[in-house]
C-alpha cells in the first residue's frame, strides 16, 4: 500500500472522509513535532507538505476530483472546529499512524524531503508555482478550493492570471494568510454539467470573490473538463459578508448577490440586489436594485427606512417580468435618545422589470410600474435622501399631516418647514399648519 493511499484511508477511518494525502515521510516528520501542537496546525502541515505527491495525481479522474473535494471540506471543517472528542480520536489515529509509517521514512521521495523542509522553513513558499499544483488545463474549483486552505501565502495573482481575469485594483494579490474558500453547487436543471461556484472571502479586507465554473462530461474522454465562465467581485463588505442565492424560471438561472451598498463612511446603511445570469457562453449581470436601508436626518428630526418585496417572477404576455414591492415609511427620531421612531406616514410602489432582448438584460417597464428610474435613484439611493426631493415626492401626505395629523405630527411639520430653506411647497405647507 503506498503512503498516499494509507494516509487516505486512515484520515477517513478516523475523521473526515476524503481528507487530504500525506506522504510517509511527512507524517514521520510530524511525529517528531506533534506533542503540544494543535490539531488543526498539525493536519495543515501534513497537507502542506504533499503538494507535489497530491499533483501528480491531479490529471487522475474521478479518484482526484472526490479527494480533493473531501480534502477541501475536512480542512474547512477542521479549522472551524470540531468537537473535543473527535479532536482527540484523531490526535491518537495520527500517532497511531507515525508508528505504523516510521518504517517507510526512507522510502519518501528526495524532492518530497526537500519541499517539505522548504515549507516548514519559509512560510512565503508559493506552492502554486510547483510543476502540476494549478495548471490552466486543469482548474478545478475544488483543486484552486484545496490549494488556498492549505496554503497560507497563495501567490493570487498568479491564479488570477490562469483564469484570464480582468484587472481589478482592489482584488488581492495574496491571501497574507487570513482568505478562505468554500465550494457550493448552483442548481440548474442543465443536464449537460453541473456548476459549482466557488467563493474566496477576504474578511479583514471586506472583499468577496465569487469564481463559476461549469463541468463538461465528454462522451469520448473519460476525464471531466472544468470550463470557467467568469467571476463576480465584491467590495467594500466590512460590516458583513455577501449573501448569496439562486433565482430561476423559463430555463434561465440567475446568481443574486445581496451586499452592502452604502458608503463605508455613510450614516445611512443601504444594501441592494444583482442578478447574475449563467450562460454557456458567461455570466453577466442583467439586474439590480435596492432592497433594504435606514437613515437618520438628525437635522430634520427625520427617520427613513425601506424594504423590498420580491414578487412571483415568470413570463406575462411572453415577457419575462420581475415584480419588486417597494415600502419605504418615515418617522420622527431624536438622534440623541434613542432608536424609537414615532411614525409619520409610509407608502408603497410596484416596480416591474421586464427582459429586453436587443439590451440583453432587464429593464423597468414604465407602463407597468407605479414609480420611475429616477424615482428609485432620488427615494431609494445610496447617497441620501434630499429634504428638497422628500418635500416634492411626499407633499400630498405632508398635506395630510398639516391637516389631519396628531399633535407631535403636526409640531413636527412646524419645526420642518419653518427656516429650513424656502420654496413653494414649504410655503404651502406652512399656511396649512396656521390656526
Amino acid at each position: 500500500m503506498s503512503a498516499f493511499s494509507l494516509s487516505e484511508r486512515s484520515a477517513g477511518a478516523g475523521g473526515p472522509s476524503g481528507q487530504a494525502p500525506a506522504p510517509a515521510h511527512g507524517i514521520i516528520g510530524l511525529c517528531r513535532r506533534v506533542k503540544g501542537r494543535r490539531l488543526e496546525t498539525v493536519f495543515g502541515s501534513m497537507l502542506k507538505v504533499s503538494l507535489q505527491e497530491f499533483a501528480l495525481k491531479v490529471n487522475q479522474p474521478d479518484k482526484t476530483e472526490r479527494n480533493i473535494r473531501g480534502a477541501a471540506r475536512s480542512g474547512a471543517r477542521l479549522r472551524s472546529g470540531e468537537s473535543g472528542a473527535k479532536k482527540i480520536g484523531l490526535f491518537v489515529l495520527i500517532l497511531l499512524l507515525c508508528l505504523q509509517l516510521s518504517s517507510r521514512a526512507e522510502a519518501a521521495r528526495p524532492e518530497l524531503n526537500a519541499f517539505s523542509q522548504n515549507v516548514r522553513q519559509d512560510k512565503s513558499v508559493t506552492p502554486a508555482r510547483e510543476p502540476g499544483i494549478l495548471k490552466s488545463d486543469s482548474l478545478s474549483p475544488y483543486v484552486i478550493e484545496w490549494y488556498l486552505d492549505m496554503s497560507e501565502h497563495a501567490d493570487l495573482n498568479y491564479l488570477w492570471q490562469l483564469l484570464k481575469m480582468k484587472s481589478y485594483a482592489e482584488r488581492p494579490d495574496r491571501c497574507g494568510g487570513d482568505c478562505a474558500a468554500e465550494t457550493f453547487d448552483i442548481k440548474t436543471g442543465d443536464e449537460e454539467g453541473e456548476i459549482v461556484a466557488l467563493k474566496v472571502s477576504f474578511a479583514s479586507l471586506g472583499f468577496y470573490e465569487y469564481l463559476i465554473f461549469r463541468k463538461s462530461r465528454s462522451l469520448s474522454d473519460v476525464k471531466d473538463e472544468w470550463i470557467f465562465l467568469g467571476n463576480i467581485d465584491s467590495p467594500g463588505q466590512r460590516d458583513a459578508p455577501p449573501e448569496h442565492r439562486i433565482e430561476s424560471g423559463s430555463d434561465r438561472t440567475w446568481f443574486v448577490l445581496r451586499e452592502l451598498w452604502s458608503r463605508e463612511s455613510s450614516t445611512f446603511k443601504a444594501r441592494g440586489e444583482k442578478w447574475y445570469e449563467i450562460k454557456e457562453g458567461g455570466i453577466k449581470q442583467v439586474l439590480y436594485f435596492p432592497v433594504e436601508g435606514r437613515e437618520k436626518i438628525c437635522d430634520a428630526h427625520l427617520d427613513r427606512s425601506y424594504t423590498t418585496i420580491l414578487l412571483r417572477h415568470g413570463l406575462e404576455d411572453g415577457v419575462y417580468t420581475v415584480p419588486v414591492q417597494f415600502l419605504v415609511s418615515y418617522g420622527i427620531c431624536d438622534c440623541t435618545r434613542s432608536n424609537e421612531s414615532h411614525a409619520l406616514f409610509g407608502k408603497g410602489q410596484k416596480a416591474s422589470y421586464v427582459w429586453n432582448g436587443e439590451k440583453d438584460r432587464f429593464v423597468l417597464d414604465a407602463s407597468r410600474s407605479d414609480i420611475t428610474e429616477k424615482d428609485i435613484g432620488s427615494l431609494y439611493g445610496v447617497e441620501g435622501l434630499n429634504e428638497a426631493i422628500f418635500v416634492e415626492y411626499n407633499f400630498d401626505e405632508l398635506s395630510a399631516i398639516a391637516t389631519d395629523g396628531d399633535s407631535k405630527q403636526k409640531e413636527w411639520l412646524k419645526k420642518f418647514v419653518g427656516g429650513r430653506g424656502d420654496s413653494s411647497r414649504k410655503e404651502a405647507l406652512r399656511r396649512m399648519l396656521r390656526p
